[in-house]
């Protein structure tokens, strides 16, 4: 008879032996099972058990060794989005969406440039947006500049049109040609808005040929 994990090749008729016995082959124990030997399915002591890790928004309570799971996910306790903060977790801190009121620059950018207008000293084009920014309350806006000849402006005013009156609503500082400047202009009181201009604070007094390109970032109403 062949030998095995704990007798040595034997003679079934007579119980001589040869050699010895081949010993155990532990496999070591697992949260389920105790040290278990893979040729003759012995066992040793006691299986190890889970160590459970809690249950989070998004997986169930988990082994931390063998990865099994038990139960289900928690889910997300969610506190409504508010105009600082998009919807949030309570218990985890994760966020989904944007911030109540949220209006994405690819909505911004659906208007266009109407026709030519007198403002101060200049005559220039507002950017009318295709859809009324009803109580805006929040405006991410920039500028890019490339001028020609003469020297940069420092400051350039940005100005909102609502219900035909100019409302001017804030400053943006030009530092240096050839790049984008922008800003967060907060508008307190909210106010409609349908259009937007950004021209130089100052009459230049001076020839100064120029060129910018708006650039929306993001708005917010109420």
């Amino acid at each position: 008879v062949d030998a095995t994990c704990t007798a040595p090749r034997t003679c079934s008729e007579c119980g001589l032996t040869e050699g010895e016995a081949l010993g155990h082959k532990w496999k070591d124990a697992t949260c389920t099972a105790p040290r278990t030997c893979s040729e003759c399915g012995l066992t040793e002591g006691e299986a190890l058990g889970h160590k459970w890790e809690d249950a989070t928004c998004t997986q169930p309570r988990t082994c931390s060794v063998c990865k099994a799971t038990d139960g289900e996910a928690l889910g997300h306790d969610w506190i409504p989005a508010t105009y600082d903060s998009p919807m949030t977790c309570e218990r985890c801190g994760t966020t989904q969406g944007n911030v109540k009121g949220y209006v994405s620059s690819d909505e911004l950018l659906k208007g266009a440039f109407g026709g030519e207008i007198s403002f101060g000293v200049f005559n220039t084009h507002a950017f009318e947006f295709e859809n009324e920014l009803k109580k805006c309350r929040k405006i991410v806006f920039g500028i890019s500049i490339a001028e020609s000849s003469g020297d940069p402006f420092g400051e350039y005013g940005v100005w909102g049109r609502s219900h035909g009156d100019w409302k001017r609503l804030g400053t943006l500082n030009v530092e240096a040609e050839g790049e984008v400047y922008y800003d967060t202009f907060i508008i307190d009181p909210a106010i409609d808005i349908d259009a937007i201009i950004c021209l130089p604070v100052d009459d230049p007094g001076h020839e100064v040929t120029w060129q910018s390109t708006f650039h929306f970032y993001e708005a917010q109403v109420e």
